[in-house]
């Protein structure tokens, strides 16, 4: 299952029960989620430099989450943003027209995280 995933309910702006989620994570651990919502984002848009709220909907919801997931797919099936990547793939923006979000791809001491 491709999923948006967050671990703290206090992001999450509407919830309801869902059908069980089974969550494969990429370390080889499983979750089975049963709550989803929606989480309030607060994004720079580059296209216009404006802090913006965005509402992410369908994000499941798991306890043990040690970080928050959007998906790509997520983002470019439900909300139609087109996907371009740098060349050195540390870099990538979703966009779609009037809209430009970076998403930067860190290494830290833990492995890899993007933010944005």
């Amino acid at each position: 299952m491709k999923a948006n995933v967050c671990g703290d309910l206090s992001l999450f702006t509407t919830l309801r029960e869902d059908k069980t989620s089974r969550l494969d994570f990429a370390n080889g651990t499983t979750e089975h989620a049963t709550v989803c919502g929606s989480v309030l984002l607060r994004v720079v848009n580059q296209a216009t430099g404006e802090l913006e709220d965005r509402l992410l909907d369908d994000v499941v919801y798991t306890p043990n989450a040690k970080v928050n997931l959007i998906s790509m797919d997520y983002l470019q099936t439900t909300g139609n943003y087109r996907l371009t990547c740098a060349f050195d793939q540390k870099t990538a923006w979703m966009s779609k027209p009037g809209t430009i979000l970076s998403l930067t791809c860190l290494t830290t001491s833990t492995g890899s995280e993007v933010r944005w």
